[in-house]
C-alpha cells in the first residue's frame, strides 16, 4: 500500500505517523523504540484518563473553593476597614468640635 502506483491508495503522512506511533507504543516491553522520548506520542487508556480527569477536576474544585473563601475574607476585611475608617473620622470630628468649642 505504501508503494502503490496510485497516489490515492497511498497513506497520508499523518496516517503513517499515527501507525508508527501506535507500533512504537506497543514496543514498550521490547529493547528499542522507533521514536525517542521527546517525540513519542502517549496513548492513555480510558480508565486512566477518567481517573486523572477526576483528580484534576477535584483539584480545580478545591482551588475554586479556596478562591471563594479568599474573596469572602477580602470582602469582610474591606467592610471592617470602611467601618473602622468611618468610626475614626467620627472620633476625629468629635475631637475637633470639642477643641473648637474650647472645652
Amino acid at each position: 500500500m505504501m508503494v502503490a502506483w496510485d497516489p490515492e491508495r497511498r497513506p497520508s503522512i499523518h496516517e503513517v505517523l499515527r501507525n508508527l506511533s501506535l507500533c512504537d507504543s506497543m514496543m514498550a516491553y521490547s529493547k528499542g523504540f522507533i521514536f525517542n522520548e521527546c517525540c513519542r506520542i502517549s496513548y492513555v487508556t480510558k480508565s486512566l484518563h477518567t481517573k486523572e480527569l477526576h483528580a484534576k477536576t477535584s483539584e480545580v474544585r478545591a482551588a475554586q473553593l479556596l478562591l471563594q473563601e479568599s474573596d469572602i475574607r477580602a470582602a469582610q476585611s474591606m467592610r471592617l476597614e470602611r467601618e473602622t475608617s468611618g468610626a475614626l473620622e467620627q472620633i476625629q470630628t468629635e475631637r475637633d468640635d470639642y477643641a473648637v468649642s474650647g472645652a
